[in-house]
């Protein structure tokens, strides 16, 4: 599966494009970037599941009061960088050029 997320079909087909979001070959594109798709997926399921697993055996070493303070830090310190990282897309002027209808998860429109 690696070896087929840096996709050479995909370059390849690229590559050939006369102009950007342009080819001669749209199934040949459409069916590479499906099976480029599920790669991914694949990969960020196998990702999650790494991560609960981690989580997981971290909390088993962990005392009870331990395990609590770790998931209200981890959870805190998640929450930060979401905020911090909406500030910095807003100074950017990155999520009007996203999606400039929809709220914000904090409930504010931007």
């Amino acid at each position: 599966m690696q070896e087929r997320v840096a996709d050479e079909p995909l370059a390849l087909l690229a590559n050939n494009s006369r102009k950007i979001g342009e080819s001669s070959q749209g199934e040949v594109v459409d069916k590479a970037m499906d099976s480029h798709a599920v790669d991914m997926y694949k990969i960020l399921v196998e990702a999650d599941k790494l991560r609960l697993d981690i989580l997981k055996r971290m909390i088993d070493i962990l005392t009870p009061l331990q395990a609590v303070e770790f998931l209200v830090a981890s959870k805190k310190l998640h929450l930060c960088l979401h905020e911090w990282s909406k500030t910095r897309d807003i100074q950017r002027g990155i999520t009007q050029l996203i999606n400039t209808d929809n709220p914000s998860s904090s409930g504010h429109s931007l």
